[in-house]
């Protein structure tokens, strides 16, 4: 008899057993939600796209009624470099490992600061003269960890992400900085 009661109770099958498993199911399904919730209170936006970026949806993205601070950054071709006229500026991005690190650098950013909602938006392809290439937007409650966490996301962007840029001249072109992986 009490051998029958032990394997009973070793495949979870008393009643006992039954409600243990019945709220080891409620308590996963309810961690299941609060992680959904999370990742929906940092609404991240980690894109790489291959038109003109916008910005106006970026801020919107990040707009946050409890945010007291919003830092954005806007990476952008000049016209120049080493002395030299540019034309445009070419990206090409190896883009599933890219917006994985994307992803990484931001709940690393998550983890040092407490922001609200962070963007990540980088284009690729040809970006001429004057327009967007890169932008990174942070909202959080206070204006230092926006600045902070902002300069650290685009920061270990440029370092850490594969994305590689050429620089087309008026005589010639040339790729710059490849990222070491």
């Amino acid at each position: 008899m009490r051998f029958r009661h032990y394997k009973k109770i070793l495949l979870g099958q008393t009643p006992r057993c039954s409600t243990l498993n019945a709220q080891c199911s409620t308590l996963n399904a309810q961690r299941s939600t609060l992680n959904a919730q999370r990742s929906m209170l940092y609404a991240l936006m980690i894109k790489i796209i291959r038109e003109r970026i916008n910005i106006e949806e970026i801020l919107r993205s990040i707009n946050d009624p409890s945010a007291g601070g919003i830092d954005l950054f806007i990476g952008t071709t000049r016209d120049h470099s080493i002395g030299r006229e540019v034309l445009s500026l070419e990206y090409e991005a190896y883009e599933p490992m890219a917006l994985k690190v994307m992803n990484e650098i931001v709940e690393e950013a998550k983890l040092r600061w407490e922001v609200k909602k962070v963007a990540v938006v980088h284009r690729v392809g040809e970006v001429p003269v004057g327009e967007a290439s890169v932008v990174v937007a942070v909202s959080s409650a206070h204006r230092s960890e926006a600045f902070d966490a902002c300069r650290y996301v685009i920061d270990s962007l440029k370092k850490k992400v594969p994305i590689w840029k050429k620089e087309r001249f008026t005589d010639g072109e040339t790729w710059v900085g490849a990222q070491e992986l």
